[in-house]
């Protein structure tokens, strides 16, 4: 039975994930990025009490609530420079940027249009 080489035996699934992330994020013209292993996988039942949120109050409390800062909370706004909200509807009322398939800072620039950006606003 073939169970894979020594590398593959050492990733975790976060490893995995975080790996498809620098990938798609290489693919779509972003920065090369150095790929470190050590992730470790977390228990479902650790993952919930973890990962709890509450919904009350604005967006940044939730987030503070979830131990982002602020800039953290900035940062990973970025990752909506791609893709669409539902791919039921690829409107530019279901997107965020003109071309949701490039990874650059198209989504910044689009909230800082404000109103005047016809594109969905998160």
């Amino acid at each position: 039975m073939y169970d894979g080489n020594h590398i593959t035996a050492m990733l975790s699934y976060p490893d995995l994930i975080q790996m498809g992330g620098y990938a798609a994020v290489e693919y779509t013209g972003g920065p090369s990025m150095v790929f470190r292993m050590g992730r470790e996988d977390v228990e479902e039942k650790d993952l919930a009490k973890e990962t709890r949120v509450e919904h009350q109050g604005s967006i940044i409390d939730r987030v503070t609530g979830a131990g982002l800062s602020k800039k953290e909370f900035v940062a990973l706004m970025g990752s909506y420079t791609i893709g669409f909200a539902s791919m039921d509807n690829t409107s530019a009322q279901n997107r965020w940027t003109q071309n949701p398939h490039v990874f650059d800072n198209t989504y910044y620039k689009e909230v800082l249009l404000g109103e005047r950006s016809k594109f969905l606003k998160t």
